[in-house]
């Protein structure tokens, strides 16, 4: 046996002799100190890493891997700095919308990179396999220019370690789970830095994407992101752990620090034997826990990159119990946590800034909640449930909330309130506004009015329903109270439209209050609206007049009051089909407000969503154009940061006024009772919902699948601008109208079926659907007179320009 095979065998060895590492601290202290192996760099050739579509190459250059944690290390750095030197990164996004998304960010569909250097994180089998092919190729050691490799890289390596720690340590003490994760830190030649994960444990196992600064604002650009090869077509993991009931004491002192005492009844899955994995908002630390009421470890660290990459904003918490946990058992975890989630916003208006989040969690999973909130005298509490026990105990106020059923995402808000309480027909509504404005609004103050932008500014976060609104200003210090009856009077409406043709909310009682800032947000029987919604008017939503402005304002409201139903009734799985849950609630306000203003609230809504879409962004390319719908808050990027915002709500909106035109209104307004029956309780994505409303096609209806529509107006691209020419020809009993539609300013493919109303006097108006193309399309309709005029799309049934 030669030396070499002698040296990569003892890597792989490593470790064995003393057992292998179990409690998460251990592990911990080792994975942030293991350090690059000086001792253990070789002179490589022709070594790749593959994971489906994703190969990396590593024709020539110097391979170093980090001392081993368990066994095996979990580190390597790449460098090219040798004659010839060169490394390759070769990644072929499967489907016309990730290929689109790429080309945005590099310029072609597909990710063909040549790099110097690289550092790679991994706990699944990389390690192994490059070990395995390096002892095959029989490369030779090369401390010497280890030593060099080391002083340039340790620092990153320990940095960028740091960022996953949490996520490695999870893996370590799961061996033969779900599988680990490679990340890939790139120094492209073209493209400059860039990140690639392929994670076994993700809903998308391949991401590749940018971190990048525009305006002193960092961003995180996903380039690609699919299911790999051999994931495709796979249902979706559940979560490690099922949470079936919270129990929950919290307690906020005098100081706005929340300490609590969460309780989980859990129900273990083969992936929790030796650890519990839960998700935690990183501004609550965890102070201890317990397993049936034994003391158990916790570990807790910041993984800053790793949240940036995958856009959730928590941090990981574990939880070892003391002996592995028999899959299908259910036990309780009891978790101490305490932090600031709350911030004053100024003149008694409060912030809760981790609204569903500052209880641990694993993903969003429907439970049952008990919780018990102590707080100062003198404040109002606010939170989703029926309220068991409301008492004072010296100088703090205790109430106890619990929902009547499973809830997905449980917030709470606190503040100085005047109420308004309504009960009908089963349903109560406690209706909250803040007594005083917070700071944030009244340096706003100005003589004038300032005319509002000419778009809605909308934005997205996992697990909640936000629409994002600017400051206003205004020429007086407003009074919250003032729209205090409106915004009452609204939401009892709305959910009575709602209730009527979609069924029962999740909860009886629903409870509405202020959140300082620019959004709203839609909890099951917990609704937050933007303090400006308690003003008189709402700029940035694309409106031109005060009438305009007030129904936005009162859209908004309507839109959060669907929120009950599409969102914490049915439910999305993914970011993918998030876009879903906030077109079918904006639309369905849309209806609300129709019902109560006529077509008028269709044509506003409609016209001011379509400028969003056409706003062009800092890369001089239109909001719309930035990426298919079903990217959802991946399109909020450096290239256009408004482009999820616009695609989500305005194109999403228009989706379903689409269909609706497609379905007929009967028809449109049972497949929305349905959608509701059919998926109470589960999570929707865009193929069932397509398939869904291909049933309530009318018969003989063209695209009988809707498969041509989706793939349009769903999973593509684009707004064509269309121009109608006709005249009349011929003589009485003969007339003919000839018509021309040109299509431009969109790519060759795209293709619209477009209804034109041919219109004769007083006879009843005909309606010619007409196919679009690359080309002109010219059409002939026999008509009864030369005073005949062909309109396109006079009922907006096609989003055009």
């Amino acid at each position: 046996m030669t030396h070499k095979r002698i040296a990569v065998l003892l890597i792989l060895a490593a470790g064995l002799a003393s057992g292998q590492v179990r409690t998460a601290a251990e592990l911990g202290r080792q994975v942030a100190s293991a350090g690059l192996d000086i001792e253990n760099c070789y002179r490589v050739r022709d070594i790749e890493i593959t994971h489906d579509e994703l190969r990396i190459s590593l024709t020539d250059g110097y391979l170093m891997f980090g001392k081993p944690v368990n066994g095996m290390p979990l580190t390597a750095v790449f460098s090219g700095d040798t004659d010839g030197g060169d490394a390759e990164i070769l990644l072929l996004p499967p489907d016309r919308s990730e290929r689109k998304s790429m080309a945005a960010y590099v310029g072609s569909p597909n990710l063909n990179e040549h790099f110097d250097q690289a550092a790679f994180l991994f706990t699944d089998d990389t390690a192994k396999s490059l070990l395995e092919q390096i002892q095959a190729s029989g490369a030779k050691k090369v401390p010497e220019f280890g030593a060099l490799m080391d002083e340039r890289w340790s620092r990153v390596v320990s940095n960028l370690m740091t960022g996953f720690e949490s996520r490695v340590v999870l893996d370590l003490l799961t061996p033969g789970g779900r599988g680990g994760f490679m990340q890939a830190m790139i120094q492209g030649r073209k493209h400059g830095n860039f990140d690639v994960l392929f994670d076994h444990r993700a809903y998308e196992q391949i991401v590749v994407g940018q971190i990048t600064t525009r305006k002193e604002q960092m961003w995180w650009d996903t380039w690609a992101s699919f299911a790999s090869r051999s994931n495709r077509g796979r249902q979706p993991a559940e979560a490690e752990v099922k949470i079936l009931s919270y129990r929950i004491n919290a307690e906020v002192d005098d100081t706005l620090m929340m300490r609590a005492v969460s309780r989980l009844k859990i129900r273990t899955g083969p992936d929790s034997r030796n650890v519990i994995a839960l998700d935690l908002s990183g501004q609550m630390k965890a102070m201890s826990a317990k397993i049936d009421g034994v003391d158990v470890e916790i570990y807790q660290r910041e993984s800053v990159r790793a949240g940036l990459v995958r856009n959730t904003g928590n941090e990981l918490l574990l939880i070892l119990p003391p002996k592995p946990l028999e899959p299908g058992t259910e036990h309780e975890i009891e978790v101490v946590h305490e932090g600031k989630v709350i911030v004053e916003a100024g003149h008694n208006v409060y912030f809760v800034s981790a609204r569903g989040t500052w209880y641990p969690g694993r993903g969003l999973q429907f439970a049952e909640f008990d919780v018990t909130y102590r707080y100062p005298l003198g404040l109002d509490l606010i939170a989703a449930g029926v309220v068991k026990e409301d008492k004072q105990d010296g100088l703090v106020h205790v109430t106890r909330r619990v929902t009547e059923g499973p809830v997905r995402l449980l917030g709470f808000n606190l503040g100085k309130y005047e109420k308004r309480e309504v009960s009908r027909n089963g349903i109560t509504w406690q209706i909250s506004a803040n007594r005083e404005l917070e700071d944030a609004l009244r340096p706003r103050i100005q003589d004038t009015v300032m005319p509002p932008p000419d778009r809605s500014i909308v934005r997205r976060r996992p697990g909640a329903a936000i629409v994002d609104l600017p400051q206003p200003v205004v020429n007086h210090v407003p009074n919250p109270l003032n729209h205090l009856t409106r915004i009452t009077d609204l939401v009892v409406e709305a959910t009575a439209f709602y209730r009527s043709r979609f069924g029962e909310p999740p909860l009886k009682r629903i409870e509405v209050s202020p959140v300082p800032g620019r959004f709203g947000q839609g909890f099951a029987g917990m609704i937050y609206l933007p303090t400006v919604n308690y003003l008189d008017s709402i700029p940035g939503s694309g409106a031109q007049t005060p009438a305009a402005l007030a129904y936005f304002r009162d859209l908004l409201v309507a839109h959060e009051v669907a929120h009950q139903w599409w969102g914490n009734v049915v439910t999305s799985g993914s970011y993918h089909h998030e876009w879903l849950m906030e077109a079918l609630a904006n639309y369905t306000a849309i209806l609300f407000m129709e019902s109560k203003m006529g077509p008028k609230a269709i044509e506003m809504a409609l016209e001011a969503y379509k400028r969003s879409m056409l706003t062009l962004g800092p890369d001089g390319a239109t909001a719309e154009s930035e990426g298919a719908v079903v990217q959802g808050r991946r399109l909020e990027g450096s290239n256009n940061p408004n482009a999820s915002n616009a695609v989500i709500y305005g194109k999403g909106t228009w989706i379903m006024h689409m269909l609706r035109r497609r379905l007929g209104d009967e028809r449109f307004v049972k497949m929305l009772a349905e959608l509701r029956r059919r998926y109470e309780w589960k999570t929707l994505d865009t193929d069932s919902f397509r398939l869904l409303c291909a049933e309530f096609l009318p018969p003989g209806a063209p695209d009988a699948k809707l498969e041509s529509f989706f793939d349009q107006w769903v999973y593509g691209t684009g707004v064509p601008a269309l121009k109608l020419v006709s005249s009349v020809k011929g003589k009485p009993g003969a007339y003919k109208l000839t018509g021309v539609i040109t299509q431009t300013e969109v790519s060759e493919d795209v293709s619209v079926q477009i209804p034109v109303e041919i219109q004769a006097g007083k006879n009843k108006p005909i309606v010619r659907l007409v196919r679009t193309s690359s080309e002109p399309v010219e059409f002939t309709v026999a008509v009864p007179t030369a005073n005949t005029k062909a309109v396109l799309d006079p009922g907006m049934a096609i989003l055009h320009k």
